[in-house]
């Protein structure tokens, strides 16, 4: 957790130092340089500190600037020009010092931050413009595709574009989890099927893309509704048809294959 906050942390600071800027062809030897000092620094922070001595500490910081590197080379082989540009840089929304108020939904309001947000060019200011909402992923994200997010009500991204949405004046037409890895390089989440050519430059997978963008953003709002209401009401219920996802843990040492036969492969396990 505290090496996935000391890349989170290194990139917004890389970003930061260079506004509306993303690593191009001709100064990415400028950005790769500057991304061992960055972590270093970050490191050295009092919410961070994996700035000691030791074996433990050495690896992570060579393990993050490799990782960080490794992304701003992609992010320089996106193909001109750039549609999308990051504008917004950890947007606090409801949290502590936070620029931006939490989203109300009645009964309940939406906190949080939002790692990166991408926006075309300003032009007419009557006109929302265009973004593309990013949320950093050093873990895995093989399972935040569009259909199995859902499945799984794990709605977050969708979360973070309608505070976008709300709070800045923007008009999201993806929400990408973007992964700071070795073996994922490209990320997941949801995106308009008409954007596909303005979302080529992000790698976006085809299945991730929608034509139902609104219906999607109301289903995902009505899950984080409906679960937000229930723990309110003290509700912990639990699917058992979700059971299933779980047989292959080794916590579950006496599950059924199908084809078996007895008793026991009638039932549900949580």
């Amino acid at each position: 957790m505290v090496m996935g906050s000391l890349i989170h942390a290194a990139l917004d600071k890389l970003y930061t130092d260079r506004p509306g800027s993303l690593p191009r062809s001709h100064d990415l030897d400028d950005w790769l340089d500057a991304v061992p000092d960055t972590v270093e620094t970050i490191a050295r922070s009092s919410r961070i500190r994996l700035d000691r001595d030791l074996p433990g500490h050495r690896v992570a910081r060579a393990r993050a600037t490799q990782l960080i590197q490794s992304y701003l080379e992609r992010e320089a082989e996106r193909p001109e020009p750039v549609p999308f540009h990051p504008a917004e840089l950890e947007v606090g929304i409801g949290t502590r010092n936070a620029d931006h108020a939490a989203v109300s939904f009645g009964n309940w309001s939406l906190k949080g931050k939002v790692d990166r947000v991408d926006l075309t060019p300003a032009q007419d200011t009557s006109v929302r413009r265009d973004a593309v909402i990013i949320d950093y992923k050093s873990g895995g994200i093989g399972d935040l595709t569009l259909e199995q997010a859902t499945w799984k009500r794990r709605i977050q991204i969708q979360l973070y574009m309608h505070a976008a949405k709300e709070v800045l004046g923007v008009n999201p037409v993806a929400g990408l989890y973007m992964p700071i890895r070795a073996n994922d390089t490209r990320p997941r989440g949801i995106g308009e099927l008409d954007e596909a050519g303005r979302l080529g430059g992000y790698g976006v997978f085809e299945n991730d893309l929608t034509e139902e963008m609104d219906i999607r953003m109301s289903e995902a709002l009505a899950i984080a509704d409906e679960a937000a209401t229930g723990l309110m009401n003290g509700l912990l219920d639990h699917d058992p048809a979700t059971c299933p996802n779980h047989f292959d843990h080794p916590a579950v040492p006496d599950r059924v294959d199908e084809g078996d036969d007895g008793d026991a492969g009638q039932g549900s396990r949580s």
